[in-house]
Formats: structure tokens, sequence, C-alpha cells
């Protein structure tokens, strides 16, 4: 019989973890499949398994698969024992069928464990579908040795079907059936000599041919979808660099590239442009193998200290100053825990807690962590211990399960000793609260930038002058010869409307300016910014108050 007509039970199964003995199977699905058919109309069964009250489903599996706790309130489950019945069930009445998986290393364990856990089936031929199962993953290892990554999404891709970035077993069930209708159908050519399409001859010639000049990149899968946007100061080395130096450039860049076919391109005047480009256009396609600068969960965040606080006899509205807005910011970690161990939330009327939210707000403490942050005097480590050791005993406050949450978006960066020492936890207190004063130095900086008139004179091997207007947020660059900036006609938005009108994506675009005006002062560019009639400021005080 030809292998195009040759039947295959094809299963997948997501689940909380890697260990069958410890993890649970969250969703699974089975199929009969052949390689003639078109995987989109084959009858998939899914079956989503209802979690144990004790189950904890991790961000990471809620990122990877898409599944959330409120997935089960609007789609069907079925319970373990019930779907180890159905898929034995499914198993016995095609009995002989080879078994298709993606990866299985991972995946056969958990079909194994959920045969074995069926204890009232002890006449069901578990042996032999230990025997039965074979995997893509080492077939395409076999046959497509050319590929740089042998993922679910990258050999799919390669054989023409686009998979999404949320592992659902449906859509993993119609990748695996695309890639044995692709060995099947092109048998017979990969036993050659084979590249990737972007090796390709006429791609190759299309690389050469790139400029050297700055711009905007964007590969292309088979459907035209685009995979990943990237920038450059120079498209000619940048994309040239994709195919040369260390073979293996990473994991999820090696699936892209498996993936890719072709490339296109938008050549910019600078490569602060090409910034601002880059990330306008990551948020319109959203590319599935961009990390930075995408949507996801990211948010436009403002505080006001006092909304922070619980009202009580002695601070019933608490500081005046607290009242202020703070923003914009993505995260507010650092301030919440700043406050969590003050005890403030807990016991605003602890004078304690008082004297450190005074101090953490007053003119002196910003003055000190802005001199320390960019760099205009050093305080001894002696001046900071002492400080440090004073806060932390003051702050010293017992609460119940006041602990930091494992899902806060800057927990990797900051971790607090589980025994501190005083000079441990001065030392944390003090990375907290530059890292806290360095948001807040950015967050003023953003608002300045939303509207300005900038004359930027750059310096080095990309020489060159340009005035950059912003209006409202959004940037309007030219080449330019004149002495001055020129100004905004008026003053514009307040500081609140400011604030209110920063979505993420303006707030990306200040951030790359903020960013390359440090870089540029760094490098020596000369660089003037005039906010309102009356207000510039020069090289020498840009130096003082943005670096």
């Amino acid at each position: 019989m030809p292998f195009s007509a040759q039947k295959f039970i094809l299963f997948d199964v997501q689940t909380t973890g890697t260990n069958p003995a410890t993890c649970e199977i969250i969703e699974a699905g089975w199929g009969i499949y052949q390689a003639s058919a078109d995987p989109l109309t084959v009858d998939w069964q899914v079956r989503l398994v209802a979690l144990r009250e004790s189950a904890n489903l991790s961000r990471r599996i809620q990122k990877l698969t898409g599944l959330a706790a409120s997935t089960w309130q609007e789609e069907p489950a079925i319970s373990y024992a019930a779907l180890i019945a159905e898929l034995c069930e499914f198993l016995r009445e095609h009995d002989g069928l080879p078994i298709l998986v993606h990866y299985a290393r991972f995946k056969r364990p958990f079909l194994l464990k959920a045969i074995t856990d069926a204890a009232d089936r002890p006449d069901f031929p578990w042996i032999s579908v230990h025997e039965r199962v074979a995997c893509t993953y080492e077939l395409a290892k076999r046959m497509m040795p050319h590929l740089k990554s042998f993922s679910l999404r990258a050999v799919a891709g390669y054989a023409g079907f686009s998979l999404g970035d949320k592992k659902r077993s449906r859509d993993h069930l119609i990748a695996t059936a695309y890639i044995w209708k692709y060995m099947v159908e092109e048998g017979s050519q990969l036993q050659g000599p084979a590249s990737l399409p972007l090796q390709d001859a006429a791609i190759r010639q299309k690389r050469l041919a790139l400029p050297n000049a700055p711009g905007v990149y964007y590969f292309m899968d088979q459907a035209q979808r685009v995979l990943y946007v990237g920038k450059a100061s120079s498209l000619k080395h940048r994309l040239n660099s994709y195919f040369r130096g260390q073979k293996t450039k990473g994991s999820r860049l090696n699936e892209m590239l498996t993936r890719a076919v072709d490339f296109q391109y938008r050549m910019v005047s600078t490569e602060l442009e090409a910034l601002f480009l880059e990330s306008d256009e990551i948020k319109r396609l959203d590319p599935p193998y961009n990390r930075l600068l995408k949507t996801d969960e990211r948010r436009v965040q403002s505080f006001r200290l006092n909304d922070w606080l619980v009202p009580s006899a002695s601070w019933p509205a608490g500081p005046s100053w607290g009242w202020q807005t703070w923003g914009p910011l993505l995260s507010l970690w650092n301030f919440q825990w700043l406050l969590s161990i003050s005890g403030a939330s807990v016991k605003p009327e602890a004078k304690p807690a008082s004297r450190w939210l005074d101090a953490f707000f007053s003119q002196d403490l910003l003055t000190l962590a802005k001199e320390t942050i960019f760099g205009t005097s050093q305080p001894c480590a002696e001046t900071w211990k002492t400080w440090g050791q004073t806060i932390w005993e003051a702050a010293r406050v017992e609460t119940d399960d006041d602990e930091i949450d494992e899902d806060v978006d800057d927990k990797d960066a900051l971790e607090e000793p589980e025994e501190a020492t005083p000079e441990q936890a001065a030392a944390f207190i003090q990375h907290t609260l530059l890292h806290a004063m360095r948001q807040l130095h950015r967050a003023r900086w953003l608002l300045r930038l939303m509207e300005c008139h900038i004359l930027w004179h750059v310096q080095g091997k990309d020489a060159g002058s340009y005035r950059l207007v912003m209006k409202t947020g959004i940037p309007t660059m030219e080449t330019s010869h004149d002495v001055e900036p020129g100004c905004p006609e008026t003053w514009g938005l307040t500081r609140a409307e400011r604030l209110s009108a920063v979505d993420l994506p303006m707030h990306d675009r200040l951030t790359i300016l903020y960013s390359g005006l440090r870089k540029g002062l760094r490098r020596g560019d000369k660089i003037r910014i005039c906010f309102r009639p009356g207000l510039t400021l020069d090289q020498d005080e840009l130096q003082r108050y943005l670096l």
C-alpha cells in the first residue's frame, strides 16, 4: 500500500509540565489521517480536560497554550477518567494503525501513562501502542537535515502551514498532518541535497544588492505572512549577517529562518527613524517571532500613592504629595514593593511607615537618588549602608502572607534574600529604589518629549543633521542645516492631558527617542531641544538633566 493511502492515528497532548508522574493533561486530541487528505477537513477529536481543584495553571503554560481559567468556563471539559476511557476505546477500535506524533520523546510518556491509568482495562494492548508510535520530529531530522530547526512550527512552516503562537491540540494535529503530507508527497526529492528557501541563488543576489542604509526588514513565510520585523543601521550588513558566522544562532531564530522563504525591506533616512518604524510595524503586524515592542499584556499605567494607602485616623487622606500622579509607566512593581515593605498599606498610622514614606518622596532622597543614578556624584557605600539599615529597621512591620507575587513583571530582576542581613537588605532596597527613580526620571522626560522640536547634529561615521518635530508623540523628521531647532507655537497639552494621551505605541516611540537622545549625547552629538517659546535646552543643559 502506498504511503499516501496508509491511514495513521495522529495524537497530540497539552500538559501542565514535562513530567507525566507529577503533571496533568489539560487537553488532548486525536484523529485518523492519510496523506492524500486535506488536514483542514479531518474530523479531529479534541478534549479539554477538567482541572483538579489543586491544579495550578502557571502563567507560562497559559501564555504558551492560550488556555486560561476562563477557558474552562467557555468550553466544555471532561474528567481525566472520561478522557482515558474515550482514548482507550478509540485506540482499541483502530488497533494496528501506526501512531504519529511530533516530538514523541515528550508526548509518548503521557500517552502511555493515560493508558496505564485505565486500570479497569487489563486487556488493553498497551505494549503494541508503545511499539506503534512514530515521531515526525525524528523523521524530519533524517529526511530534511538541512533545516535549522525541527520544532513543530518550523517544520510545518517549511511544509507550507503557518502555525500560530498558541499551542492548542487541534492546531498541532493539523500541523503534524501537514508535515506528514509533505514528507509523503516530496519524499523522493528529500533524499538528495537540499537547502532552505532563503539560501536560493535569487534570494542571495537580492541580499547582496541591498543598500548600505538604515531601514526596516521583514521575513516572510510561504503564505506571505510576516514572521519577523527588524531594524538595521545598514540593511546590507544586518540581513547578510543571518547567513554567515555561527551555525546555531538560537532555537527561536533558527525556527524563523527555517520557515522564511523571502524578505522585504523599507529604507529610511536615519537609524532613529528605523527604530520608530520598527516599533509601529511590530504592533501593526504582530509577527510571531518578535518578542520586544509587542502589545501582548503590556499596558501604560500611572499611580497616585494615596490610592494605595488605607485611610486611618491619623492619616485620613494621605500626605498632600501623595495625590500627585506618577507616570507613564509599564510596571508598578518597584513602587508597590517599596510600599509593601514599609507596612504603610497595612498600618498607615505607624510612625516608622510615615517616616519611610516621607523619606522616600522627600527632596533630599530624590536628590541623592538622582545624583547616584545620573553620575553627578557618587555617595560612599557607607552612606547607603547606614541609610538602608535605618530604613530596613523602620520598615520591619509584621504582616500575614506578605510575599512577592511570583507573576509580577519584574520578578526576575529583583529577588529579596530569604534571610537578609541589614547589609543585604540595604543593598536590595538601594537597588530597588534606584530602579524606581530611573523609572520616574524617564516618565517625566517622556511627557516632555511629547511636544518639542529637536535639532540634532549626529557625529561619527553616520554624521548628518536633521530636525525632529514631535507633535502629540508622533515624530516627523527632515534633514536640516539650521542652527536653531525652532519651537512649538504653543505650550499645547497640560501634563494631565499628556499623561492621559499616552498609549502603548506612543510610549514605545517616546522611549526610543529618550534612549536615542541619551545615546547621542554620550557619543558627542550636538543636540538642542525647544519645548516652548523661551524654554530651549542646549548641549550642556541636556548633559546635566538627561544623562
